[in-house]
């Protein structure tokens, strides 16, 4: 689980000084690496609805049925004792499918901002183009294309963007044995060829994994790293043994435990081995509001007590597509588009009359009311000047007979 969650999480939100296409790649792999690394100590992943990455959000969305259009995470700050917010997720639909999902991450005084953005076919996701501030403006950073044989994804291929062109970055191929998965293979790219990196398998009691591998690529053959084996009531997880390799025999390394009301889940308990016993590392506590997820509490085993860790909020709830969003009219524009932290929002009355421009986040919640009064007929100009976190913003403007919409991306 640490892996395959550390491999979903953030896929990294990092500075870059462009020179040369050398200097960039470099910068790049060094850069976000470190990002990854650093972020891991700090970040809890005790539960799997953390990332925007493709699958788990999308299975997450699909088995719910649910308008899942949102997620802060908060982080425990012993001195303030309190809780700080860390980072924000939005998600924006179109057609009923996740389309765009916005996250943006507080961390050291600085405020980074990633946007994930797929294109569908039929419901499947075949590409995902990730954005960042990585200079103070937004920038296509990393891609990935998904091929399908019907609906079961059998190929991902990552590029790295150069900022001259794309190049190759990983490749990933998956097997599947009727509807499980059961391999993939791992290569990356060494500036010339593909080279072997890893080589997941998956064994199954039914239909339900029992056992996971992961082998790691030497020069010359596969090598055992870590394997985890699965305990299942039903179909509900109940626990996750994780070993590593010595060079000889797998040996513990660590235990998740999985406790359930229903069909809902209650509380995660995540140990690790000392070599002689288990010893406490951190759990979760979830609840539920109104039917749905609604927030997750986390804490981490420190000097034989549990210390708070980590929270995360879901919204759910209309989701901003097509179908309930009015569309955006050309007489309500902002620019600049994405912009920090000033924009200029335009609008034409028709006729002389009474208008309102209000400020929402992507939660439904009114952040500022930038205008309530009459207005002549004629084009109109004002200015928000946003005093708020970074990300998607609604600016709605309403004339008592026509109620109209324009999405803007606050970058911070």
């Amino acid at each position: 689980m640490k892996r395959a969650l550390l491999f979903l999480c953030i896929v990294c939100a990092f500075h870059l000084t462009a020179t040369t296409a050398q200097d960039v790649t470099v910068q790049f792999e060094q850069s976000a690496r470190a990002m990854v690394s650093t972020l891991a100590e700090r970040v809890d992943y005790s539960h799997m609805f953390i990332t925007p990455y493709p699958y788990t959000l999308m299975m997450f969305h699909q088995a719910n049925e649910l308008r899942y259009t949102g997620m802060e995470q908060f982080i425990w700050d012993s001195d303030l004792n309190d809780w700080v917010s860390f980072s924000q997720l939005t998600i924006d639909y179109t057609d009923g499918y996740p389309i765009v999902f916005t996250q943006t991450i507080n961390y050291q005084d600085y405020e980074y901002t990633m946007i994930y953005t797929f294109t569908h076919n039929n419901g499947l996701p075949t590409q995902l183009v990730v954005s960042s501030n990585l200079t103070g403006q937004l920038m296509e950073t990393t891609r990935e294309t998904y091929t399908y044989d019907v609906e079961y994804l059998i190929y991902v291929l990552a590029e790295i963007n150069l900022i001259t062109n794309w190049q190759n970055d990983y490749q990933m191929e998956f097997t599947w044995t009727g509807e499980n998965i059961t391999s993939m293979m791992e290569t990356s790219w060494n500036g010339s060829e593909w080279e072997n990196e890893g080589w997941e398998t998956w064994e199954y009691n039914g239909s339900t994994p029992s056992l996971y591998t992961y082998r790691y690529w030497d020069g010359d053959q596969y090598v055992n790293e870590e394997q985890q084996t699965f305990t299942f009531s039903g179909e509900l997880l109940t626990e996750e043994l994780g070993k590593s390799w010595d060079g000889v025999d797998w040996i513990n390394d660590y235990m998740g435990t999985f406790e359930w009301n229903g069909n809902n889940i209650e509380n995660t308990l995540d140990m690790d081995w000392d070599g002689s016993q288990w010893v406490n590392d951190h759990r979760a506590t979830y609840y539920m509001v109104d039917g749905a997820l609604g927030y997750v509490t986390s804490e981490v085993w420190e000097n034989e007590v549990w210390v708070n860790s980590g929270k995360y909020v879901y919204s759910y709830g209309v989701a901003n597509d097509d179908e309930n969003i009015p569309q955006i009219s050309t007489d309500l524009n902002n620019y600049p588009n994405p912009f920090n932290p000033t924009t200029n929002i335009s609008f034409t009355m028709a006729s002389e009359g009474h208008v309102t421009l209000d400020i929402y986040n992507v939660r439904g919640q009114k952040v500022e009311t930038l205008y309530n009064g009459y207005k002549n007929a004629g084009p109109h100009t004002l200015t928000w000047d946003a005093n708020v976190a970074g990300g998607v913003y609604f600016a709605v403007m309403n004339t008592g007979n026509e109620r109209i919409v324009r999405k803007m991306v606050l970058l911070k």
